[in-house]
């Protein structure tokens, strides 16, 4: 018994990373902006096409506030779809573009 449905990573042709947390120290981001990046990974792995996580990267900083140190934590989940979803290119606004994007796409080509 085949599912038909089963996701192949030989199948990837489209690479998203999607990032979830503070990246920047000196730029951090507040709750709704998070939220929102959540929204957006959630959106990829429901909206067809469907994509999958097929990679995930975690990273953090330390920052000192006075006596106390903070660490920002943050997670970069890399999904991979059969193709690229027409409604990235809606608003591109609302969808996340960074520099890793176009080099992993360049990676897969």
């Amino acid at each position: 018994m085949s599912d038909t449905n089963a996701f192949d990573i030989a199948d990837v042709r489209y690479l998203k990373r999607v990032v979830v947390g503070n990246t920047d120290p000196a730029n951090m981001r507040d709750e709704s902006v998070i939220q929102k990046q959540m929204d957006y990974l959630n959106r990829c792995l429901s909206e067809n096409p469907k994509g999958c996580i097929v990679g995930k990267e975690k990273g953090f900083h330390v920052v000192r506030l006075g006596e106390h140190q903070i660490a920002l934590e943050y997670v970069a989940y890399h999904v991979g779809f059969k193709r690229k979803p027409v409604w990235m290119d809606e608003d591109p606004n609302k969808t996340q573009v960074s520099e890793m994007d176009s080099l992993l796409q360049q990676l897969i080509k």
